[in-house]
């Protein structure tokens, strides 16, 4: 038996505890790494349907300023106009067409969390 003085070897109960909490907080750390990623990811779509919102809005505006124009006798306001609301009405297409493949190409939340997971939990 051992003496209170002298150190007990580790159990290999703890020792699966201690290994079982360090696997829990690696992935801990993963997932919040994959939340901040979240995150930023979701700022850039937000940022961008912004974007589409604002521009696809002053096309609208020029193009009903297009229509006021439409009736003043300079040939052109009419060109300046038209041209300005070709613009805006392109970069609010090309703002919503980028914000749709961003939205396609999203990953499944998590993904790297759970496929980690599943290799933890797979034999062998």
């Amino acid at each position: 038996m051992a003496t209170p003085d002298q150190p007990q070897p580790p159990s290999p109960l703890k020792a699966l505890g201690r290994a079982a909490l360090d696997m829990v907080r690696t992935r801990a750390e993963l997932l919040s790494v994959e939340a901040a990623q979240m995150q930023a990811q979701l700022v850039h779509l937000l940022v961008l349907a912004g974007l589409a919102v604002v521009t696809i809005g002053l096309g609208l505006q020029l193009a009903a300023l297009l229509a006021v124009a439409w009736m003043w006798d300079t040939p052109y306001r009419l060109a300046a106009v038209l041209s300005a609301t070709g613009v805006f009405a392109a970069a609010g297409i090309a703002c919503t067409m980028a914000l749709v493949l961003c939205l396609r190409s999203a990953s499944t939340p998590f993904s790297s969390s759970l496929n980690a997971l599943r290799e933890d939990l797979a034999p062998g």
